[in-house]
């Protein structure tokens, strides 16, 4: 017993002392959560793929704090979408991996409920799949995720969802941008696409 508490304590005291070692910036803060959370609007049945977030010089500007360039920095477009849902089984299987933190997922199946066709048109099922996708998108892009970033960026530049708000997809596109300069796996900003 002894032993296993001296080694949480040497465990906790190395963590601590690589802590203060590694001095790393940390990175921007999100938009409150008041502001991301706020009024989920109805959503749209099957939309097609995220838009692609371009944003006006200014509108970078004002969200990142810096001043204005003339060039306008890359298109980031999210990964393309999965296709809709076609069978029961397929639903099951999606809800399921909703609930395992796939986002996705969440949307899949609240167009699946939305469009009436494999199941009965159930509108607060919907509803509810896509407020757990919002939620779990927010926490991967708090957890550096520049995929997740960049998808509510979309979602805030086209109002699906959340408020439509151009400072909020700026402030996301920043931090999707730092998280991949900062060293992210390569795999998930190699899917954001700059046009």
């Amino acid at each position: 017993m002894k032993a296993q508490a001296a080694a949480v304590i040497v465990g906790a005291t190395a963590g601590v002392a690589l802590a203060f070692v590694q001095k790393r910036e940390p990175p921007p803060p999100l938009p409150p959560a008041a502001a991301r959370a706020s009024a989920l609007a109805p959503a749209r049945a099957v939309p097609p793929s995220p838009p692609a977030v371009r944003l006006p010089p200014m509108a970078s500007a004002v969200a990142s704090g810096r001043p204005s360039t003339s060039a306008a920095p890359p298109l980031l477009v999210p990964p393309p979408g999965l296709p809709p849902i076609a069978t029961p089984d397929e639903l099951t299987a999606t809800e399921i991996k909703c609930y395992q933190k796939h986002p996705e997922s969440c949307r899949r199946s609240a167009d699946a409920y939305e469009a009436g066709r494999i199941v009965p048109r159930d509108a607060e099922r919907a509803r509810h799949y896509r407020k757990v996708e919002l939620t779990q998108l927010v926490r991967n892009c708090e957890q550096s995720s520049p995929v997740a970033c960049v998808i509510l960026s979309a979602r805030y530049q086209s109002g699906d969802g959340v408020a439509r708000s151009a400072r909020q997809a700026a402030a996301l596109v920043d931090r999707a941008r730092m998280l991949c300069r900062r060293g992210v796996p390569p795999a998930e900003c190699a899917t954001l696409t700059p046009r």
